[in-house]
């Protein structure tokens, strides 16, 4: 089973466009899981109003602690033996879970990774893909073809593979067995840090091509849609996590 971890803070807005799209997807065995932020709108109503609605859906109410927290929380709730995840101002296509219980059930691979679709204001939608190549690769193929350019192969914007945690499905085991490493404090480049150890403890990955099941809703009021004056020092501390977890 897969479990969907939804972290939710002050989300009243796009809440129901988020839990709906998960709701319907076309493989039915799944597992749910809010986390509520400690909200001060109404998110907290929702989200027991849908787990009331649907045995599938689980809620945790929390003070707020921040997003990697959240869904950190969410992963050591969730009962699933894969975890995908879904910000809760973004919404999924409904074969997202049934082809990749499909990949699963074949490979066995400890991360799958996928496209998204960035959704802007305006209307306009910009595809996102991975540029490793279909198929699986195991621990030497890791080693060897994966993160020798992880972050870059010497091009600008040449990563290669999409940093964000909502592009993937992880083994619950590799997850579990990372949390330690990743540190509440960061609240920026999350995903590239979840990301980064993910890759380096994998044993296997699968890399799915021209599959966009995940919709990233751009909006300004999102957290990267606004001016921080703390930037560079959230850059310094996310830089920092990275070597610290490079030298183990």
């Amino acid at each position: 089973m897969i479990s969907i971890v939804v972290p939710c803070y002050n989300c009243e807005k796009t809440f129901t466009r988020c839990i709906e799209s998960i709701c319907r997807q076309t493989q039915s065995m799944i597992e749910i899981v809010l986390v509520d932020d400690g909200s001060v709108d109404r998110t907290y109503e929702l989200c027991e109003r849908a787990a009331d609605e649907d045995t599938r859906i689980k809620v945790i109410h929390q003070e707020n602690k921040g997003l990697m927290n959240a869904w950190k929380r969410g992963v050591t709730e969730a009962a699933g033996e894969y975890i995908a995840f879904c910000d809760s101002d973004d919404w999924v296509e409904p074969d997202l879970v049934a082809t990749l219980e499909d990949k699963i059930t074949r490979f066995h691979a400890d991360l799958y990774l996928f496209g998204m679709r960035v959704e802007y204001e305006d209307k306009t939608v910009a595809y996102q893909d991975n540029q490793l190549g279909e198929g699986y690769y195991g621990k030497a193929e890791i080693l060897e073809k994966v993160l020798p350019v992880f972050f870059s192969d010497g091009r600008m914007q040449s990563e290669i593979m999409l940093m964000s945690r909502w592009t993937k499905v992880f083994s619950r085991r590799l997850l579990m067995g990372n949390l330690n490493l990743l540190d509440d404090g960061i609240s920026l480049g999350e995903d590239d840090l979840t990301t980064f150890v993910s890759v380096l403890s994998a044993e296997s990955l699968y890399c799915l091509k021209n599959f966009y099941p995940y919709h990233y809703m751009r909006n300004r009021e999102s957290m990267i849609g606004k001016y921080d004056e703390l930037m560079y020092q959230k850059f310094r501390d996310l830089k920092k996590q990275i070597d610290k977890i490079a030298q183990l």
